[in-house]
């Protein structure tokens, strides 16, 4: 008995692992606007937006990509959603320059770039748009960052922001968010 059950087990591990990898290696980042530079402040994010889907929000003093690989590449835009594009950025990265509008990531690393050539896909191409996911308060955002994920981000940010900053966390807290600690360091850039 123990020989037929190895016999059926040794696949499904080895189905499981390849799962588990190709979900690791195709990841999703946060994609977060924020009113003010150095990403401080009430705002809203693509929570775990997929590679190549366009996060788009009205124009924003600063963005920032988090739980991005340092191979990973964002791309910021103004103009309204993913129209002009101003910069591209690897890795955990706050851009600051003002009237940011839409924002996407792309895997640069070396082996998703020859899966696309391969497959005669183009890098960083907009497949999709989507509104944001979730409103997040950040005092400072290396610190950590409060979260609350909601279909409804985009009215709760206008709650959120007509609030002194020192009622901003206990709200936060009652409506259920929850605490981020920060656990990568990011740089913080200026997009002209």
């Amino acid at each position: 008995m123990g020989e037929g059950l190895i016999r059926y087990v040794r696949p499904a591990l080895l189905v499981m692992s390849y799962v588990l990898t190709r979900f690791h290696l195709t990841g999703a980042v946060d994609i977060i606007f924020y009113p003010m530079s150095s990403c401080t402040g009430a705002g809203v994010s693509c929570i775990n937006i997929a590679v190549g889907i366009c996060c788009n929000y009205s124009p924003r003093a600063s963005m920032r990509f988090r739980n991005s690989a340092s191979c990973d590449e964002g791309a910021v835009y103004r103009n309204g959603m993913c129209a002009s594009h101003v910069g591209s950025f690897n890795g955990n990265v706050c851009v600051n320059g003002g009237n940011f509008t839409g924002g996407r990531w792309f895997d640069n690393c070396p082996s998703q770039r020859r899966r696309l050539r391969a497959a005669g896909g183009k890098e960083g191409e907009c497949t999709n748009f989507v509104t944001p996911n979730a409103v997040l308060y950040s005092e400072d955002p290396r610190e950590g960052t409060w979260v609350i994920r909601t279909a409804e981000a985009v009215d709760i940010l206008k709650q959120l922001e007509s609030m002194s900053d020192a009622d901003k966390i206990p709200w936060m807290k009652a409506q259920g968010a929850t605490y981020e600690p920060e656990k990568q360091k990011e740089r913080f850039v200026v997009a002209h």
